[in-house]
């Protein structure tokens, strides 16, 4: 084969197109590490005589692997690994506060310094999770946090709901317009209430109030056993 240099790069490699074992072009010295042509319009870099980095024909580019992910109308970024997968670190001023990973069995988000995890949609910011674990969406007031507590704040400007749903179905909703707290459940059930994993209270979809029973006689307030009912200050 043969080799031109300009200095100390080096235009060469025993075939045409070179190998990541012996690249093309590579640097005086250091024959084993530069850019080579992998054929069909791709070109890949080396390093120590191993791919590092793939750019395919169609823009995609692949860092542990030569076959870069596609998908129709993206322009992708593939990071692979044999053993654990990909990670994208971020930095700043050399310090590494945040990074993102996936392993075969799970992906990860992670801070790791004492800053929160925001979203943001149209450049306004919609949730955070702080760095002591609480989750606030539409706002960053956060009045109830406590030392091993878990907490949900929803700051919303004039009012706040929780919402359940199947599929496109609502079946229920927590409300707070700012004055009142309303419990929903629109689905033709039960509403029930437990303590020790047991049933304690059964508001039926017709209104009754069953306390220590589950069989609606039709009573509006029934007690299972009648019950024992102090009136009192």
């Amino acid at each position: 084969s043969q080799s031109r240099y300009c200095s100390n790069l080096d235009v060469g490699g025993a075939t045409a197109g070179g190998t990541a074992a012996l690249p093309a072009l590579f640097f005086n010295g250091d024959n084993n590490t530069g850019f080579y042509w992998i054929g069909g319009d791709n070109i890949a870099i080396s390093t120590n005589g191993t791919n590092r980095m793939t750019w395919d024909s169609l823009g995609n580019v692949g860092i542990g692997t030569t076959s870069p992910y596609t998908l129709a109308n993206y322009t992708t970024l593939t990071l692979n690994n044999a053993v654990n997968g990909g990670l994208l670190a971020f930095q700043v001023n050399g310090n590494t506060n945040a990074y993102i990973y996936s392993i075969s069995s799970q992906a990860v988000m992670a801070t790791l310094t004492n800053i929160p995890l925001i979203f943001s949609t149209n450049t306004v910011e919609r949730m955070r999770i702080t760095n002591g674990g609480e989750i606030l969406i539409a706002g960053t007031y956060n009045p109830l946090a406590a030392s091993g507590r878990g907490n949900i704040t929803l700051n919303g400007t004039t009012d706040n709901i929780l919402a359940f749903t199947n599929n496109t179905t609502t079946t229920g909703y927590i409300f707070h317009g700012g004055a009142d707290m309303q419990i929903y459940n629109v689905a033709n059930g039960n509403m029930r209430f437990f303590t020790n994993s047991l049933e304690r209270i059964r508001i039926t979809p017709g209104g009754n109030v069953l306390i220590g029973t589950t069989t609606d006689s039709g009573a509006f307030l029934q007690l299972n056993d009648c019950g024992n009912i102090s009136f009192g200050t």
